[in-house]
């Protein structure tokens, strides 16, 4: 179960704005490293009060080895983080207070805006009438483009916002009724041919709308920047250029000195829904209230006390080793009081993160590289120079094991044979099971030579019969060799899986295939030197058992005797 979520979190990106936690490190530069210490304590804190983050940073910066005071808290991050956590910054969505206004037509007002006069005709007596379309501005009107400027502007009318709760639309209605009006009623009439107006009561208008006028409240006016200007569309005042940030509201427009609003509070009562800190502010401010808080918070950050910042900091470390309650432990602590020292708990990734450098920059090797002292002994170079296998003996640098971690791949790499390695068995034929004889051949010639020479082995022991018998009359005896004859036994293929560790330099040693001698048919001194070459055991097909579907086993142990002194001895497999 989640914490619950309190008025003034925030997340760590919106802080990075802020000032309160940076994307940069002290303890380390390359962009692995810094790219999972910060998104891994940044996941950990997730949404938190300014001074988490900002402690959580201070002992990321100081990476594994920190041991960290109260005093060594104070910095530039605590004492901003220190400022917000008044309550009196807030990340909200404002009006961008650094762009400067053009000073023209600065107005807030409702505007009503003459609708399309049309003629329509009365039914009950054929009597045309002007009336006003149900939503078409004037402007959209034929004889608009004719009209003289005169009269287009009195086709709308402004009215202040801080009047207009007292002016109804019938009101702005019965402005066409008066002398002021007459030319505009008179052009309108002249271009429809029409002297009639519809009205209902003593309002200009029809039989669907109640006022021949459409309002638009909040409206500021004609920009005075042109579209040549390099300021065009960013004009404060008249174009929506609100940006979410941090922001300070002022109590007042007309004073700086009678201080900021607060925008959330800590303490009892202050969990709030999901969501609620995406906009701490909750309601845009007037322009002049507005104060962007990356232009004052170094000045502000100098003003707080270090007494008051070491608070703030005692209060997180105090929360972030609570939090191991609920299985988030974020600090281990050793010692008391202001001589405590404090470490961030989570650094057991970084051991994986030294593996992954050390794998890749081994010799410089890179992903499907491949590699064999044959090649290598040969000269044998591809077109950048660079030494390369082409006889398919030898190895393949393989990625394996591999994951994203904060943007940036985590891969394990060992050396492959290039090509598939096998070796030979022979296996009874038929049935649900198949057994192997308990030799291996290196060839499948070697195989068919071996299952070539049971019949003629078979024919110079006595008291041997065949289950398909056959006697030849001329010599009087039976038949137990035939070329080409069937004996129950069929070639397979035995896969075998050899790797080596990353560090392996194959260019000075065996190829793969030599590997698979070695080990499989070599003396009891290169089984060993090759055993040691390996990562993890080599393994083969258990084909003992056929029927087990291929799997793959560990290399047997290879037993040594000696004969003379009746002695066994037995030789380990890369134990």
């Amino acid at each position: 179960m989640g914490r619950a979520e309190r008025e003034g979190w925030n997340t760590w990106e919106n802080y990075l704005k802020a000032g309160v936690v940076e994307d940069s490190l002290l303890w380390a530069d390359d962009a692995l490293r810094v790219d999972n210490t910060l998104g891994r304590i940044k996941e950990t804190i997730g949404m938190s009060w300014p001074i988490d983050a900002a402690v959580a940073y201070t002992l990321a910066n100081h990476g594994p080895d920190g041991r960290l005071k109260w005093s060594d808290f104070v910095n530039q991050n605590t004492r901003i983080a220190s400022v917000m956590m008044t309550g009196k910054v807030g990340y909200s969505l404002q009006t961008n207070p650094t762009l400067e206004s053009c000073g023209h037509d600065e107005v807030d007002c409702a505007l009503f805006t003459l609708k399309m006069p049309m003629l329509t005709t009365q039914n009950e007596m054929s009597i045309e009438m002007i009336t006003w379309h149900t939503h078409k501005p004037i402007t959209k009107w034929s004889g608009w483009v004719n009209m003289p400027t005169s009269l287009q502007q009195l086709c709308e009318i402004r009215v202040p916002t801080d009047v207009i709760d007292d002016v109804s639309m019938d009101v702005v209605t019965s402005t066409l009724s008066t002398k002021e009006y007459l030319p505009v009623m008179k052009y309108i009439s002249e271009y429809l041919k029409c002297d009639k107006f519809k009205v209902r009561g003593n309002s200009l208008c029809d039989s669907y709308t109640s006022s021949a006028f459409t309002q638009r409240s909040g409206y500021k006016g004609i920009c005075g920047y042109d579209k040549l200007h390099t300021s065009y569309g960013a004009c404060p005042h008249h174009n929506d250029v609100a940006i979410y940030d941090w922001f300070m509201i002022r109590k007042s427009s007309l004073s700086a000195n009678e201080g900021f609003n607060t925008a959330w509070r800590r303490g009892k009562g202050t969990v709030v829904h999901s969501g609620w800190n995406r906009d701490q502010w909750y309601v845009r401010h007037d322009l002049g209230r507005v104060v962007l808080f990356n232009t004052v918070k170094r000045s502000l950050a100098q003003v707080i006390t270090d007494e008051e910042v070491i608070k703030h900091v005692r209060d997180s470390l105090q929360r972030m080793r609570n939090w191991g309650k609920v299985g988030r432990n974020l600090v281990n602590k050793v010692g008391i009081g202001k001589n405590a020292e404090h470490t961030w708990s989570d650094w057991e990734w970084l051991s994986e993160i030294k593996h992954m450098v050390l794998t890749t920059s081994s010799r410089n090797r890179h992903e499907n590289d491949t590699a064999c002292s044959t090649c290598y002994t040969n000269d044998v170079v591809d077109s950048e120079s660079k030494n390369i296998c082409r006889c398919g003996d030898g190895w393949v640098y393989t990625k394996y094991g591999q994951k994203k971690s904060h943007g940036h791949e985590i891969a394990n790499f060992e050396w492959r044979p290039i090509s598939k390695l096998s070796m030979y068995a022979l296996t009874t034929q038929g049935g649900a099971i198949r057994h192997a004889l308990p030799y291996r051949f290196m060839d499948k010639k070697e195989a068919a030579r071996a299952r070539s020479a049971i019949p003629l082995i078979m024919s110079r022991l006595d008291n041997v019969s065949c289950f398909n018998r056959v006697w030849d009359l001329s010599t009087g005896s039976e038949v137990l060799h035939k070329e080409n004859s069937d004996i129950g036994l069929s070639i397979i293929e035995v896969p075998v899986e050899i790797k080596m560790s990353f560090d392996k330099e194959p260019e000075a040693l065996p190829n793969a295939k030599e590997m698979v001698r070695m080990i499989w048919f070599g003396i009891p001194r290169e089984r060993e030197d090759a055993l040691e070459l390996c990562k993890g055991k080599p393994k083969e097909n258990a084909a003992h058992n056929w029927n087990s579907g291929g799997q793959m086993t560990d290399v047997k142990t290879m037993s040594l005797i000696n004969s003379a002194d009746n002695v066994l001895n037995v030789q380990g497999v890369n134990e």
